[in-house]
């Protein structure tokens, strides 16, 4: 939880499922101890925090967790995993997964550890070859559907997303770059990111950015949307500049040079405004690059 403010997650929750504060309170605590509670302004005690998340369909605080059995084994397993799948080694991120697998029990796990396996199940078959992109969608909904119940009914502008749901997100948009971005799934992305800035959890620069740049990959050859994609991107680089996040700005910069060539198609091609976007690429890398 060290991530995320308590009083922030039950507030924002409370507040994406439409809930009155009197309403949560009853039974568990004084609906005025639950306002001292949102503001910051009184201690949470573990038990009445658990007993809050619970009434709102959420796990308590395994939620904003990671994998909750298997002790450091399976944490370094799980890191080895994600940087095995980052650089498309499919082959060695399926043996990992097995031995998280067996390091970790089904039998000892929660929901979260279900979401966690079922993702990684469904985007590794995918990408051997074993199962359809349409196939691994339906697999990565019904991950989602474990912990995220009637995202329909959610106003997502308050929602809190945790690591798994996520994980899972990320993974749907993967599919999606390869079988074409659906409405409604593009809805939910948008509310997701504008959520994440709503809320403004600590270091909620991060993730915004992260998730934005993944979401300009999948509109950034898409004409319509040049405009949309190129002041998304300028607005990024500005928060990575402030937050001093170099990794992510060579994708924007791809985003970029991509929304720029897709432009080409109809208009000339502006070989100085290319090289003007390199250029602020190569200076903004070095200028927030950790040293």
């Amino acid at each position: 939880m060290e991530k995320y403010l308590t009083s922030k997650i039950i507030k924002s929750t409370r507040l994406a499922l439409g809930i009155t504060r009197k309403d949560l309170a009853k039974g568990i605590c004084s609906e005025e101890t639950l306002y001292h509670c949102e503001k910051g302004q009184h201690e949470v005690t573990q038990e009445i925090y658990e007993q809050l998340m619970r009434k709102m369909g959420r796990i308590g605080e395994k939620s904003y967790t990671f994998l909750s059995v298997g002790g450091m084994e399976a944490f370094e397993l799980q890191e080895k995993l994600e940087e095995e799948l980052r650089c498309r080694n499919m082959m060695k991120a399926s043996f990992l997964l097995k031995e998280l697998e067996r390091v970790m029990p089904e039998e000892e796990w929660d929901t979260n550890d279900r979401q966690f396996f079922m993702t990684y199940n469904s985007r590794i078959s995918m990408e051997l070859g074993n199962i359809t992109p349409e196939k691994c969608l339906e697999q990565l909904k019904e991950a989602l559907n474990l912990t995220v119940k009637n995202v329909d009914l959610i106003n997502l502008d308050y929602w809190i997303f945790n690591y798994q749901e996520r994980l899972v997100i990320l993974n749907m948009m993967s599919v999606y770059r390869r079988i074409g971005l659906d409405g409604k799934f593009e809805q939910l992305i948008k509310k997701m990111i504008n959520g994440i800035k709503n809320v403004k959890m600590p270091r909620w620069e991060e993730d915004y950015i992260f998730f934005t740049t993944c979401y300009l990959k999948l509109i950034d050859e898409d004409l319509k949307r040049a405009k949309e994609t190129l002041k998304l991107a300028q607005e990024m680089l500005h928060l990575c500049k402030k937050a001093q996040l170099s990794k992510i700005v060579p994708d924007l910069y791809d985003s970029i040079l991509c929304c720029l060539k897709t432009c080409r198609k109809q208009e000339k091609r502006d070989v100085e405004l290319e090289i003007q976007a390199l250029k602020r690429s190569y200076y903004l890398l070095i200028a927030t690059e950790v040293c």
